[in-house]
């Protein structure tokens, strides 16, 4: 009878968790809304041994070899160097090539310069030329003839 009982608890207590955790499926849902309606709560269950009182166990100490250590955490620092210098060689292609475009815009950029810089100075020599009275020879292209 008491066993009858206590199955009987487990089953209600399961059902009472399985309604939970399980969302109700419609006829119409489809498997998007399923999953939708699904809870997010993540379940992590401790794969540690418990002792009768209710601790957990302690794990065994592994005895360790300190240079074995050493060669294990060797290994890891370089295989995150690998990575690293992986990123950066590809950072430093990505500069190289934004580097290139710079120095072609910069010498475009200088050629403009030098081209408006001689446009003002013929301007100004122009200037100079018509304000005045006698002009020397430098100034023959500019003089307009007179009559």
């Amino acid at each position: 009878m008491k066993t009858l009982i206590m199955i009987s608890m487990l089953v209600l207590s399961f059902n009472i968790l399985a309604d939970d955790e399980l969302p109700e499926l419609v006829e119409e849902s489809t498997d998007e809304a399923v999953l939708a309606q699904a809870p997010s709560k993540e379940i992590v269950l401790e794969s540690e041994p418990i002792d009768v009182d209710g601790y957990l166990k302690a794990k065994e100490q592994v005895a360790a070899d300190p240079e074995l250590q050493t060669i294990k955490e060797e290994i890891q620092k370089q295989k995150k160097e690998i990575v690293l210098n992986k990123v950066k060689a590809k950072e430093f292609k990505e500069l190289g090539k934004s580097t290139e475009q710079l120095s072609e815009t910069t010498e475009d950029m200088l050629l403009e310069k030098r081209a408006a810089q001689e446009e003002i100075a013929n301007y100004n020599l122009k200037v100079k030329c018509l304000s005045q009275d006698n002009p020397g020879s430098e100034c023959d292209k500019f003089a307009r003839k007179r009559r």
